[in-house]
Parts: structure tokens; C-alpha cells; sequence
């Protein structure tokens, strides 16, 4: 036994220096001190692979991982853009989530975390690692060894920008593809989803202060524009529960019905989760892929795998990996880059600088109200920073006013500059007559992707669904018809209005 983990260790440490991870046996020097076995059999050596390493400069490190109790945990994927620069300062990305977050059927070039670090690593000027925990089948919570509330526990403190995709495996594929079952019974099973993402969410922006997060929805699998083929009805596992009709047509009726019914039920709980947990600190986002219904499954437009043949399972995914079916391909990969860099593209590159959770602007402003509100915002801006020898604002010190200024009217103090119109309280604005320059404080707002207005979407406090589009150039507010959540799929926008 102990000839056997010597020479595990020795094999371990050669590696590291043939592939130029450490320069010499001078190094580090793995003189083992003492060998045991845990009670799941793991042999556990000390001193342990990441002390080892804690001598090597961390931009040479290795790619691999030291769970809590010295054994070995290597992430699904690492790799840093461009290539071979060192990681001490690069910006870092987590991904964690299920096979979505994962890519199936992709290589790596073409996986959407991939394009996001590409993008960013460009903006932002500087090196972009990525570390992958996400794994195909993972729920959010449960006993699952993979699923996402464990991956987030390999997160360590200090990260940049956390990607996560969450919730389909809660439900169970073969709930929503099952044609024998209602629509609500699919909704049903969607509704634990806020709960746990909330729980996941918490977890993550409570142990990571600087954090930033964007968390991602899905689409319908299956929509009216979907033409399903013979070769599909081999997917009986997952469209219908009973065994009789498991190679049969599924009904494509009930299969559109459920994949609404997921879409919709699992937008509204990973939205309202965001919303709980973040407040209006602005760390975590939504974002929804917004794929149309051309995008489903064998659609038009297909943005996912399809299924080809049966003997063997195959998909038309580049590895034909039949595990791949019905999961984004090229297309649709890159539609959820685009989505989440646009989200961060509209928050602004500053968005992604750290900051801590009592440093927030908004604390800024309400704890000292002489800041301007163009104050650069960068790590160093805390409490501390702000005092009576820094002259912060345009015009004044922090501690020498003690009244907003002028360009930075509150809601109890409207400027001159801002009066309202019939007095109108802000807290009740009105859509004909809008009472600011800006759409009500206690909206929460995203900028509208696809073909929408230009301007911003609007959620009244409490409630799931975009009901509201404000137009900052002509301050202007709209409200969808019947109440609904602005959708290019379902409206259409004339230049002026909206139409069913």
C-alpha cells in the first residue's frame, strides 16, 4: 500500500515537472509524512497534493483541485484566453449549471462560456481564465454528487463572474417531453425551482463579497414551427410514461403545451429568485436566451440538436453524441453568448469591477449625499475613502453638504429642474404622464432584446412579467397589450405601437 502511493505521488510530481509545472526537483519535495485510508476507501497522503503545489507561483499551477479532505478534483474544463498567459490577475470565470451550461454536443471553441470569456478577455484587455464545474444531468439541489449546490462549494472566495444555468433537471426531461401528461402538472413540478436557485444564489453571493452573476433561462423545446420525424418517435422514452405507447407519435399538441409551460413557469422562478436575493444591490442577473419559436426542436430555424438515427442513438451534434438531442448547437450557443454579453454590455464594463456589499452605489449615495453620482466607480471606493480631505463631487466635499445637489434630485425632493406635472406623487406614477426623467424608481428595468422598441423593459415591484417598455429618448412609457410580457414573438411593434 504504501509502495503503491508513493509511487502515485512520485508519477504525480514527474508529470508536473516534464510539463514544465515546476523547473526542478528543488522545487517542491514530496516527502511523505504520513499515509492513511478514509472510510470510503480514498487513500489520503499527507502532505497532500495542494500543499505540494502551494509552493509553485500560481500562474504555473497545474489544472486540478484539492477537495477539503486532500483528495483530487479536476474541473470539467480550464483554460485561460489567449492562451499561456499567466493566470495570477486574470479575470475569473466560474460555470456551473447543468448540460445547457455545459454544451453538449460542443466543442469547447463553440460552448457559449467559451464565446462570453472570448468577448470579455477582448473588452476588458486583460487574460480571462475559465474554470468549469458544470455537469450534464445536475439538479440544483439534492443528493446528486454533481449537482449545482455542490459545484458552487468548489467555488473559492475571490471570483469575478459566476455563469449559472439551473433548473430543467429539477423537473426532468421526461416530465416535460411526456405527451400523456397536462401542462400543469409540468408547472407543477417547475415550482420548487425559485426556492432552490434562491438557496444556490444566496450561497454563492455570501461567500463570494465581489462576485457578479448572471444567471440563465431556456426556451421552449418544442413549439408549433417544430416537425418532428419517424426517427423521433424513438424518443418515447421521454415523450410518454407509458410503456405501451413508447414507440408511438407522441401528441405534439400536449408536447408544445408542456414546453410553454416549463419555459414560462421556470422564466418566473429564476427571475423572482434573482430578485430576492440580489435587491437592488445589482450583482445578480436574469437573462433569457430568447429563442423564437422558429429556434425549437426540428423547427425552421433549429438552435438544437437533432436526433438522426437509432441504431445506434446518434444526433447531427459534431460528436453525434445522442445525449446531445434537443440541447443548443452552434446556433443556439451562440444566441446565449450573445444574450449574456449583452446583458453585460449594458451594464457597463464597470459593472464587473469588484465591489464589496456595503460599498454598493446606491449606499454611496443614500450615506453621502455630496457624492456625485459620476464618481469613478473602482475597488478602492469604500466608506473609508470618502472623507473630509477627498473632494468627491464636482463642486463639494462629502462633509460639507448635507443636502442632495441639484443634479441629484430624490424622490421627497424633486429639483427645480425636475417638477412634476399636477403633482403627481412618485410613488404612483402615471403611464400617460410620466412625472421623471427617468421611468419610476421602484420599477426594476432590462434592456429588450430582439426586435423590441429600444429603451427598457419594466417590472412593476412583485410581479414576473415585463408589463411596461419606457423609451428614454422620447420619455416615453408603454404598456403591453393585455397586460403580457413583451414578447417579439407573440406582438408586433409597428414603430408605434404594439399589435397581437
Amino acid at each position: 500500500m504504501v509502495l503503491k502511493t508513493w509511487s502515485l505521488a512520485f508519477v504525480l510530481f514527474m508529470i508536473m515537472l516534464f510539463s514544465g509545472v515546476v523547473d526542478s526537483i528543488d522545487v517542491i519535495s514530496p516527502e511523505i509524512s504520513d499515509i492513511k485510508v478514509s472510510e470510503s476507501g480514498k487513500i489520503q497522503v499527507s502532505p497532500t497534493i495542494g500543499d505540494l503545489m502551494s509552493e509553485i507561483p500560481e500562474g504555473n499551477r497545474p489544472i486540478i483541485g484539492i477537495n477539503e479532505d486532500g483528495t483530487l478534483d479536476l474541473p470539467n474544463d480550464h483554460f485561460i484566453i489567449p492562451p499561456g498567459a499567466q493566470t495570477d490577475n486574470a479575470f475569473k470565470i466560474y460555470v456551473i449549471g447543468d448540460s445547457v451550461a455545459w454544451g453538449n454536443g460542443l466543442n469547447r471553441e463553440y460552448k457559449y462560456y467559451s464565446l462570453v470569456a472570448k468577448e470579455l478577455q477582448e473588452n476588458l484587455g486583460e487574460p480571462v481564465e475559465v474554470i468549469v464545474y458544470a455537469h450534464s444531468g445536475a439538479p440544483i439541489s439534492g443528493e446528486d454528487e454533481n449537482s449545482i449546490i455542490n459545484q458552487a462549494k468548489k467555488i473559492p472566495n475571490d471570483v469575478d463572474l459566476i455563469l449559472v444555468s439551473g433548473g430543467i433537471n429539477d423537473v426532468g426531461i421526461e416530465s416535460i417531453l411526456d405527451s400523456s401528461k397536462e401542462a400543469s402538472s409540468v408547472t407543477s413540478l417547475s415550482a420548487p425551482i425559485e426556492e432552490r436557485m434562491e438557496n444556490l444564489l444566496r450561497e454563492l453571493i455570501n461567500k463570494n463579497q465581489h462576485v457578479k452573476i448572471v444567471v440563465t433561462g431556456y426556451y421552449n423545446i418544442i413549439s408549433r414551427d417544430s416537425k418532428l420525424e419517424t426517427v423521433d418517435n424513438y424518443l418515447g422514452q421521454y415523450w410518454t410514461s407509458d410503456i405501451s405507447k413508447k414507440f408511438e407519435a407522441p401528441d405534439i399538441n400536449r408536447l408544445i403545451a408542456n414546453s410553454i409551460a416549463f419555459n414560462s413557469a421556470c422564466t418566473t422562478a429564476l427571475r423572482s429568485a434573482v430578485k430576492k436575493v440580489d435587491g437592488k444591490e445589482g450583482r445578480i442577473l436574469f437573462v433569457s436566451p430568447e429563442f423564437q419559436d422558429s429556434n425549437s426542436y426540428k423547427a425552421s430555424d433549429t438552435y438544437l440538436w437533432g436526433l438522426t438515427s437509432i441504431l445506434p442513438p446518434m444526433s447531427n451534434a459534431i460528436d453525434h453524441d445522442y445525449e446531445a438531442t434537443a440541447h443548443p448547437n452552434r446556433k443556439g450557443a451562440s444566441k446565449y453568448a450573445y444574450a449574456i454579453n449583452n446583458i453585460i454590455g449594458a451594464k457597463g464594463l464597470d459593472w464587473l469591477q469588484k465591489t464589496t456589499q456595503n460599498t454598493t452605489k446606491e449606499r454611496i449615495w443614500k450615506d453621502f449625499p455630496g457624492v456625485s453620482r459620476h464618481y469613478p466607480w473602482i475597488d478602492s471606493v469604500t466608506s473609508t475613502d470618502l472623507n473630509e480631505d477627498e473632494d468627491v463631487s464636482d463642486e463639494t466635499n462629502v462633509d460639507t453638504i448635507d443636502e442632495p445637489t441639484i443634479d441629484e434630485p430624490t424622490i421627497d425632493e424633486p429639483t427645480i429642474d425636475e417638477p412634476t406635472i399636477d403633482e403627481p406623487t412618485i410613488d404612483e406614477p402615471t403611464i400617460d404622464e410620466p412625472t421623471t426623467k427617468a421611468p419610476p424608481k421602484d420599477w426594476i428595468w432590462e434592456e429588450p432584446m430582439g426586435n423590441e422598441p429600444a429603451g427598457y423593459k419594466g417590472f412593476i415591484p412583485d410581479g414576473d412579467q415585463a408589463v411596461y417598455i419606457w423609451d428614454p429618448t422620447t420619455d416615453t412609457v408603454y404598456e403591453s397589450p393585455n397586460g403580457f410580457e413583451w414578447n417579439p414573438s407573440n406582438y408586433h411593434w409597428d414603430g408605434s405601437e404594439w399589435h397581437e
